[in-house]
């Protein structure tokens, strides 16, 4: 079977996966892919466990697992129902690449309640 002789984002952010899979889960989250992955890679981090991290420390960790990281920006944008929305900007070298990943976390129930009532 021949090498494809393009690869499109959507491998790019699938080879991601499971690294950041296992970083969310470290912190007691469940990670979801969401989204057609052709322009970027939406995901959404729910907080699964008793003792979840706050997001911040999620999304340090998310960031550390990705290779060719380049900021995270800015505060996180409140979203509906009380998510938190990140945006973190990578290249992909393989394909000299900017690459981004939207992040939508709905967090510990004590911390979404501050945010929302703030």
């Amino acid at each position: 079977m021949s090498e494809p002789k393009e690869r499109g984002p959507a491998v790019s952010y699938l080879v991601l996966f499971p690294a950041l899979q296992q970083a969310a889960e470290a912190h007691g989250y469940s990670l979801a892919l969401h989204g057609s992955l052709k322009r970027d890679m939406d995901l959404v981090a729910i907080a699964w466990r008793i003792g979840a991290s706050d997001p911040d420390v999620l999304v340090e960790a998310i960031a550390t697992a990705v290779p060719g990281l380049l900021r995270v920006e800015g505060d996180p944008c409140l979203m509906p129902h009380g998510r938190l929305g990140y945006v973190l900007h990578f290249d992909d070298p393989q394909l000299e690449a900017h690459r981004y990943i939207d992040l939508s976390v709905i967090a510990p129930l004590r911390r979404r309640e501050v945010l929302v009532n703030a």
